[in-house]
């Protein structure tokens, strides 16, 4: 019977709720096969991360370090807060890119600064597709998958589940384009990808992890056609 990946393999199950946890540092060396431009990390839970790329070379070269702070700080504003204020780690979602690892380069993540329980729930890389420009009018959502059921008495029973975070893209693209990039989406019809607004709109919540349920693009002659593409999140 198969019940579940082991702790070290659950960061690549695709499965955001099942998390590798490990104290102090959860420490992966990644070898690609394939040229990688981008890392993200879902369900998240680490006061600090750090990615490095190293090259094919023996002994190998270091082409790109990140370290990130993830402690949310922004509600000390004195000193009354800064001994007060309990920090908590910011979102559980993040993505690292800047880098290219060509097939045969190693990338090192290390989620934790050496103390506390960090955890983590996805790990997914890959090579950044540009598909045109994100638009106003792009929402973000939470599907929640828990039961809340009343008794006779007006009690609730609530039994908490995994969640996931549906993202709706409107996006501005040439209309020439329409084609390369249908046959693009339809070769991810089946599989999960990261799908985002932009590097720097992260911090927005349009950062997600699942596949589409459909887009649709207007064709025209001229301007910019808008692609709506509906991303369908995984727990």
């Amino acid at each position: 019977t198969e019940i579940g990946s082991i702790n070290k393999c659950k960061a690549f199950d695709g499965k955001i709720s099942s998390k590798t946890e490990n104290a102090d540092t959860i420490e992966y060396a990644i070898t690609v096969t394939t040229r990688t431009t981008g890392i993200a990390f879902f369900g998240l839970e680490a006061p600090e991360l750090t990615v490095t790329v190293e090259d094919d070379d023996s002994p190998a070269n270091t082409v790109f370090s990140s370290t990130l702070n993830l402690v949310d700080d922004t509600d000390i504003i004195d000193w009354y807060t800064f001994f007060t204020t309990e920090l908590t780690d910011t979102g559980s979602e993040l993505l690292v890119s800047g880098f290219t690892a060509l097939p045969g380069y190693t990338i090192n993540v290390t989620i934790g600064n050496g103390s506390g329980l960090p955890k983590v729930g996805e790990i997914a890389f890959g090579d950044i597709v540009t598909i045109g420009t994100t638009l106003e009018g792009t929402e973000i959502g939470l599907t929640s998958f828990s039961t809340k059921e009343q008794d006779e008495f007006g009690e609730w029973t609530i039994v908490p589940r995994a969640k996931s975070d549906p993202v709706d893209f409107l996006v501005a693209i040439a209309p020439d384009d329409a084609g390369r990039i249908k046959r693009y989406l339809e070769s991810l019809r089946d599989s999960p990808a990261v799908y985002f607004a932009d590097e720097s709109l992260t911090a927005y919540g349009a950062l997600t992890y699942g596949f589409f349920r459909e887009f649709r693009i207007p064709l025209r002659y001229q301007g910019a056609s808008i692609l709506r593409l509906e991303i369908e999140g995984l727990t």
